[in-house]
């Protein structure tokens, strides 16, 4: 049974580790974006209407989806996908979670006391 299992996974071709690291990566990359694009929503001041909780719920599903997504890939126990997932987080953070901080700072400086 262990040898039909494995025969068809993601272990067996160079060509489907290939894709799969490639695929892990994006998907990633989608990851950062969404949740950093979550957390922006969250963090606006204003009214919240039921359009903006649908956006945000949405928002959230996709973040949940590729998370799960990336632990089944780091489940494989495939360093070539790990390194991957790993890599994919970190460009993700370098292209959106970066910028993200920036404008999280400057809505928490907002109606400050004080400055120091």
């Amino acid at each position: 049974m262990g040898k039909i299992f494995y025969k068809s996974s993601i272990q067996t071709k160079c060509t489907t580790i290939i894709y799969a690291c490639i695929f892990f990566f994006v998907a990633s990359i989608i990851f950062e974006y969404l949740l950093t694009k979550k957390n922006s929503q969250l963090i606006r001041k204003g009214h919240i209407n039921i359009t903006k909780k649908i956006s945000v719920t949405s928002l959230h599903l996709l973040v949940v989806f590729l998370l799960y997504l990336n632990m089944f890939g780091l489940m494989t126990y495939n360093m070539n996908i790990i390194l991957s997932i790993i890599f994919g987080n970190v460009v993700g953070f370098m292209l959106f979670g970066m910028a993200d901080k920036n404008k999280i700072r400057k809505i928490e400086n907002v109606g400050c006391c004080h400055s120091g």
